[in-house]
């Protein structure tokens, strides 16, 4: 009997931890992705919202990003940003609007077009 309760309370633990690891994003973003936001788009923000960024380097120094809203996946803008020489992979940690942030802690910022 003991065994019995055992298992099921077993059983029960996993099911709880499958349906909230099913509940985790896994592609690392909150929200997914609309149909008009390109694939090489990065989601940037948090559980209350963000935007999808495409950012392809124009040179050395500078970015051309467009940004999609983070729902929709409409076009919210496109702009050139510069900042630091880039070196590798962009991984954007935030953008506030006016400027782009890596992971790495390069700044990009928007310039006129």
């Amino acid at each position: 009997m003991i065994l019995k309760k055992l298992t099921i309370s077993i059983l029960t633990a996993l099911s709880a931890l499958i349906v909230v690891f099913l509940l985790i994003p896994q592609n690392g973003s909150e929200f997914k992705r609309p149909k008009s936001v390109p694939i090489s788009a990065q989601w940037v923000g948090g559980s209350d919202g963000g935007d999808w960024i495409d950012c392809k380097p124009k040179n050395s120094k500078e970015l051309e990003c467009s940004i999609f809203a983070n729902v929709t996946g409409a076009l919210i803008e496109k702009a050139t940003f510069k900042g630091e020489t880039i070196e590798s992979e962009l991984i954007i940690d935030y953008f506030d609007g006016s400027q782009i942030v890596t992971t790495d802690n390069l700044e990009f910022k928007k310039i006129d077009n």
